[in-house]
């Protein structure tokens, strides 16, 4: 089957372009909310958006997940070098994804390197992390977080997914009909 012009504009538009669009508008959306609501919540204090469980609240959060290693004076650059490490990484795995064309898996990993590049901004810029959602489930406050770290709570989840789900190797695919009579034809045979 021969490939027309529409195929190839498909995939450059796939498989390139609309990539570049949703990491693009990933950082935008997590740098503008940050800078956006830091300016109102510093002059406002925290704003109830939904009394006793959601809140806007700037909080600027030196360390990790959950403040781990903000004590440390070493904690900020063991910050940085780690995430130049694992973008290193998550980049090099995008190129094999887009390299097999598995859509679900490139847009795991942009959501990823999203949400990693937003947080790595302010590290680099500010030495801190902005953050401002905050959340209270059944009387436990749960740590403020904010878009970036949402982006990567979705790439994660995707990308478990794929691995789980979609992959060829994955833990619970669905098998082809094709898949099933060679499994049931070998257990015959022994």
């Amino acid at each position: 089957m021969q490939r027309t012009r529409t195929d190839g504009h498909r995939r450059i538009i796939f498989y390139y372009i609309l990539p570049i669009l949703v990491f693009a508008t990933l950082i935008a959306v997590d740098q503008v909310s940050k800078h956006v609501l830091k300016n109102v919540l510093t002059r406002r204090g925290s704003v109830t958006v939904i009394r006793n469980f959601f809140w806007l609240s700037y909080v600027e959060n030196k360390g990790a997940a959950w403040g781990i290693f903000s004590s440390a004076s070493w904690g900020q650059i063991f910050l940085k070098v780690l995430t130049v490490i694992a973008l290193i990484g998550f980049c090099v795995f995008y190129y094999f994804a887009v390299k097999k064309q598995r859509k679900w898996l490139m847009y795991a990993l942009i959501f990823i390197i999203g949400g990693t590049i937003g947080n790595f901004i302010d590290r680099i810029f500010l030495h801190y992390v902005i953050d401002f959602l905050s959340f209270n489930f059944f009387g436990y406050d749960f740590p403020v977080f904010n878009f970036a770290d949402c982006f990567l709570v979705v790439g994660v989840i995707m990308l478990l997914i794929y691995f789980l789900f979609m992959d060829d190797t994955a833990l619970f695919k669905k098998k082809s009909k094709e898949e099933n009579q060679i499994e049931n034809e070998d257990s015959h045979a022994d």
